[in-house]
């Protein structure tokens, strides 16, 4: 109750300091959200002049495209996208091609996974040749006579840090330097 009072007891504020403050209220938040728009808006990349197909029936094809944290923001022709431009963005000229959505292939080899996963190796993550090769010799020690080692999917030759593949050569290596000389079953490409 004393609070109450004390409060009571305030000068009360004249009408001109109440809009003031309205005012350099309304001010700040438009300021805020100005700049955060602004900030929210400028794309990452831009891809101009191109026949960017947008899977969007009432408008299935625009001019360009301009994208943000790896998600379109916006389509439309080039100077309405080119206006969420800012000097990071990275612009790429289509040169008049199509530009389609990023298509994901998520399939299943069932039976194949099922009778060969104990034989199969994937080299997803794996940073070295070096090391891809030898797990590949690991797997060929546990992988049954008669039996393949597959390698497969998950790997390409630019995750590794030596830049180069598996190719025949190092494969033969590998081989030689197998403890049981059938762990590997290899046929030279012909």
């Amino acid at each position: 109750m004393e609070l109450f009072r004390q409060a009571e007891s305030l000068p009360k504020p004249s009408t001109l300091n109440i809009e003031i403050m309205k005012l350099l209220n309304i001010l700040t938040l438009s300021t805020v959200l100005a700049a955060g728009i602004m900030h929210a808006q400028k794309a990452d990349m831009i891809i101009t002049n191109g026949k960017i197909t947008t899977m969007d029936d009432k408008n299935p094809e625009a001019q360009a495209v301009a994208i943000k944290d790896h998600k379109i923001l916006q389509v439309g022709t080039n100077a309405q996208i080119l206006k969420l431009k800012n000097g990071n963005t990275k612009v790429i000229d289509a040169k008049g091609n199509r530009v389609i959505p990023g298509l994901f292939d998520s399939h299943l080899h069932v039976i194949r996974g099922g009778r060969f996963y104990n034989t199969e190796l994937r080299w997803d993550g794996v940073k070295s040749l070096k090391r891809a090769l030898e797990m590949l010799k690991e797997q060929a020690q546990r992988t049954p006579k008669g039996q393949w080692v597959r390698v497969i999917g998950g790997w390409n030759e630019y995750q590794f840090e030596e830049k180069d593949f598996p190719h025949w050569l190092k494969l033969m290596k590998l081989r030689e330097m197998c403890l049981l000389s059938s762990c590997i079953s290899m046929e030279k490409p012909g």
